[in-house]
């Protein structure tokens, strides 16, 4: 039976030929995933080779001679094989042309090597590993899993262990709950089965490798879902082998994807059919400028994606390119709902662009052109999926009423370009006008009865309470100008003509026509607020000022504008006019005017009462400036800047661009400034103000104009403040008869001003007053300067000399004060009034007596006397015998006999304490004789040191024996250093 075989083995091979002929033939004629085809034509073509060289080793083995001499010669048998690509395994593959043919005394005599064979063509689609086999047991050893079984006497097999062979990255929950699956399945199997029972082998088979895939399949969907915050999405579980992914309703339809487990495969599929393309093939036909109406021709198709690895490391990409597609797709609609509509369009010189200047798809937006100039781009929010628009120029049109209406429906598209066409020529019109017409609100359209009428609501800089409205529907466009509570303005200029195709035209026509009527409207109710009466006219006014002022405005359309005054009324009292023009419009045209209009009745009330001070010298330069001279002081007053451009028959001033409005200048020639603080609020009271507030404001900065003294602003009404060295302030008000009201705050350091203010007199009312307030005449400023920096630099010294405030004696007007720490060595009091300081020391009565010595030589020389106060306050840290000691020195020195001829300043800049040794050094000088002195403490004890001048050193133990000796020195004598 060998020969005939031999033949039937070549029509084997022939019809494998011609069956991977077949396949390869059938990809060409497929115009999708060709690649996928290829790779599973090449798969399947290998499964015949495979299937073919087994056939041909079974040809090679079929006599029983042959193998009993290899059953006797290898006791067992191991065969392996290398893994193959890693490919998912494909359905099942047959080839019907020829079945091979068994010989039964083959199979009966060699069961168990006829199982391994089958079991091992079975694997096959397993990638299967290894395969051992003895006499007893075999191992199955595969990708995905291990089988080992055993072999009994009776020609049966008993599989006894399953090893599941999980990827590292699986957690361990996954492989918990799989491994439940796996062991409710195999309970229900019988595990022991005979060698010709191949099926039920490759059933168990088969069930792990399910349970396997769904392992695998559940591990990718937990992956998935921790890109859900990122990527806004919600996962939809169907059941354990297929989920739904839902992006952003923004997306709708598009935004449902499906991950299933079919044909032993993990599908991620799109239910709808997006635009997949890459950049470069994306843009080649949108990137131009183009305005015609046919879209390129782009198909759409599904979007698929199979999972072939265990532990796939490119979710996040997969779902990146998901997302960019979602992007992709929905601007493509956008897009060609924008091409589609400009069909319709009058327009012929709007362009549309999509653009994308990154590798990203996701990165597309679509730009607007009108006239060649980008106005606006749309592009997509990647993570809700709505429309985003942006103006590419300053513009305050609101465009996100139409965010919504790219959803497939043409007539929204095609509303919203009529909408930014037309607003984008009104804007252009408008701002030709000039600056003075920027728009600074521009409602939202909606829609009235009619859905084919819009209405744009505009408000303008230089008519903030009025709105201009376009009605623009087809054919008859028409222009209006309202109030904020729609009412309409009524106006014979009112242009109702305007045709749609000839917008561009009528458009400037409308405007410049009733920009006069905004302007005059704007004033109108300006003028009203303020309380002046208006007569409006067209093109003209006439307005009414309290008390007698009259003023004519007139304005053109061309910008220019003039306002009369009639010199003939009061301020003027003149013959003539007044006149003061303008070539141009501003952004708050009316508040100018106003401004323009007080400003010359308050300069020219002003000047008037300025003239009538006696003694003042008042010069004019024009109607609108003049110099005043009050106590060689000189004060300006003017509006500026203006030029004279005509004089005959009426004064005229030209408005220049640069205008500010009414200056009070203080042009002082003197030393020092005069910081007035003087408002406009009532110029009657001007000329009072010149003649008996301006002299004691004047004589007032004079007087504090002195060093460490600091003054507000000066007010003839209001209060102002005067401050020392920061240290304390005083309240400061003008009152009548030149006397000021000086007011003491009641807390810090300014509360201790009431002593040395003591001696002025007190205001008093009906109503007890919450402070203390003094009256001071303005021949006694000087008193109030010197008293008060004479009394804070006292409390200065004090203060870092290591005493606090306490209280305040109000009998004798002083303040007390105590040291700051508790360890100086004498219990002292210090009592600081007006003019001098007292001190309590019941510890040490030498104390006390020293500083009324020391205040009576000192009196007249306030700065000696401060260098001693510092002096002693060091001493009185020390210890108290080194400072008893150094005060009985100091008591000698200020005797009669050596007062006179001792040099202070050398005394007290020479003389040091040493607070750590507690050692105090001082040098007696007079001009024929020196001392030094040296005080320090031993056993309790004083140890004075003299160093006379003939440096003969002396040491004395106590201070009674050396006052002994200084009593016999003579001041006379010559000085030896």
């Amino acid at each position: 039976m060998n020969e005939p075989n031999l033949v039937e083995l070549q029509h084997i091979f022939r019809a494998c030929i011609h069956k991977s002929e077949m396949m390869l033939h059938q990809i060409r004629k497929d115009r999708y995933h060709q690649s996928h085809g290829l790779i599973s034509a090449f798969y399947k073509i290998q499964i015949m080779i495979c299937r073919l060289l087994i056939l041909f080793r079974w040809k090679k083995r079929s006599t029983s001679h042959h193998l009993k001499i290899k059953m006797d010669q290898q006791h067992f048998l191991q065969f392996s094989m290398p893994p193959f690509i890693p490919f998912k395994p494909l359905p099942k593959f047959s080839v019907a042309v020829f079945e091979p043919k068994i010989l039964e005394n083959v199979a009966t005599e060699l069961s168990v090597y006829s199982f391994v064979q089958s079991l091992y063509s079975m694997f096959f689609s397993f990638h299967v590993l290894s395969l051992k086999i003895s006499p007893k047991h075999f191992i199955i050893k595969t990708k995905e899993f291990i089988i080992y079984a055993n072999i009994k006497s009776n020609k049966k097999v008993e599989i006894r262990k399953i090893d599941i062979r999980w990827p590292e990255c699986f957690s361990q929950n996954i492989k918990d709950e799989m491994y439940k699956k796996i062991i409710g399945s195999l309970i229900r199997k019988n595990l022991e089965f005979s060698f010709t029972n191949f099926e039920r082998f490759c059933e168990i088979a088969n069930l792990i490798h399910n349970i396997y895939l769904i392992g695998q399949f559940t591990f990718i969907v937990n992956e998935i879902s921790k890109y859900k915050q990122d990527f806004s999405f919600e996962i939809l579980y169907k059941n354990e082998m297929e989920v739904e992914i839902l992006f952003p309703e923004g997306f709708r339809p598009y935004n449902r994807f499906r991950l299933s487990l079919t044909n032993n495969r993990i599908i991620f599929r799109s239910l709808s059919t997006l635009y997949i393309a890459d950049p470069e093939t994306a843009y080649a036909e949108y990137s131009k400028r183009t305005s015609e109406d046919q879209s390129p021709l782009v198909l759409r198709k599904f979007f698929e994606f199979a999972f072939i690895e265990f532990c796939p490391s490119n979710i996040q990409e997969v779902i990146t390119k998901v997302r960019d597609y979602l992007v992709y797709t929905r601007l493509m609609i956008a897009f060609g709902m924008l091409q589609r509509s400009m069909i319709s369009m009058p327009f012929l010189n709007i362009v549309i662009e999509l653009i994308c200047h990154a590798p990203s798809i996701s990165c597309s937006f679509i730009i607007i052109s009108l006239s060649n100039i980008p106005r606006i781009s749309l592009c997509v929010d990647q993570r809700s999926g709505d429309i985003l628009f942006r103006n590419l120029e300053p513009s305050h049109y609101d465009l996100s009423a139409f965010a919504h209406c790219f959803d497939d429906d043409g007539a929204e598209v095609l509303r919203f370009l009529q909408y930014f066409i037309i607003s984008r020529i009104i804007n252009f019109h408008f701002q030709v006008l000039g600056p003075h017409f920027g728009i600074l609100n521009i409602s939202k359209c909606f829609t009235m009865q009619d859905y084919r009428r819009w209405c744009f609501f505009m408000t303008l800089s230089f008519a903030p309470d009025f709105q201009a409205v376009f009605i623009i529907r087809p054919g008859s466009p028409d222009y209006y100008v309202m109030t904020k509570d729609y009412k309409l303005i009524k106006s014979k200029k009112l242009t109702e003509y305007m045709n749609i195709n000839s917008i561009r035209r009528t458009i400037t026509d409308a405007v410049t026509c009733n920009k006069v009527l905004l302007v005059s409207l704007q004033l109108e109710k300006e003028l009203h607020n303020i309380g002046c009466k208006v007569k409006r006219h067209e093109g003209r006014m006439t307005i009414f000022m309290k008390p007698l002022i009259k003023v004519q405005l007139k304005i053109k359309a061309d910008g220019h504008w003039s306002l009369a005054f009639h010199r003939q009324h009061y301020p003027f009292s003149q013959a003539g006019i007044l006149t003061i023009t303008g070539s141009k419009f501003t952004c708050r045209m009316a508040l100018r005017l106003i401004n323009i209009i007080d400003g010359v009745t308050s300069n020219r009330a002003l000047m008037r009462n300025a003239s009538t001070m006696c003694g003042a010298e008042f010069s004019i330069e024009h109607d609108l400036s003049a110099t005043l001279s009050v106590g060689g002081y000189h004060i300006n007053m003017s509006m500026s800047p203006f030029s004279d451009y005509f004089t005959m028959g009426a004064c005229g001033y030209f408005v220049s661009n640069s205008f500010s409005p009414l200056i009070l200048l203080a042009d002082f020639n003197r030393s020092f400034p005069l910081p007035l603080n003087w408002m406009f609020d009532n110029i009657d009271t001007f000329g009072s103000f010149l003649h008996s507030s301006l002299p004691p404001l004047i004589k007032f900065k004079e007087v504090m104009n002195y060093e460490g003294w600091t003054t507000s602003y000066l007010s003839a009404t209001d209060s102002f403040y005067l401050v020392y060295k920061e240290r304390v302030t005083l309240n400061i008000q003008m009152k009548p008869l030149q006397c000021f009201a000086v007011v003491i705050p009641n807390f810090g350091v300014s509360s201790l001003l009431q002593i040395p203010l003591s001696i002025f007199p007190k205001f008093y009312r009906l109503i007890k007053l919450t402070h203390h307030t003094y009256k001071v005449h303005l021949t006694e400023l000087v008193t109030l300067r010197e008293r008060v920096s004479s009394f804070c630099e006292d409390f200065a010294v004090l203060s870092k000399g290591g005493f606090r405030f306490t209280k305040i004696l109000e009998p004798s007007k002083a303040a007390v004060m105590i040291p700051y720490h508790s360890n100086m060595p004498f219990n002292i009091v210090v009592y600081l009034e007006a003019t001098n300081i007292t001190v309590s020391c019941d510890d040490a009565p030498i104390i006390p007596k020293l500083f009324t010595k020391l205040g009576k030589i000192f009196q007249e020389n306030r700065l000696m006397f401060r260098r001693g106060m510092r002096l002693f306050c060091h001493i009185l840290k020390c210890d108290q015998i080194v400072a008893l000691s150094a005060f009985r020195i100091v008591r000698e020195c200020l005797k009669k006999k050596w007062c006179q001829e001792m040099i202070w300043q050398k005394f007290f800049s020479y003389t040091k304490v040493d607070l750590e040794s507690d050692n105090f050094q001082c040098t007696i000088q007079t001009r024929s004789y020196h001392t030094f002195v040296d005080v320090a403490k031993q056993a309790y004890q004083p140890v004075i040191t003299v160093l006379h001048q003939s440096n003969e050193q002396k040491v004395f133990t106590n201070v009674e024996s050396f006052c002994e000796w200084f009593k016999h020195e003579s001041p006379l004598g010559s000085l030896v250093f």
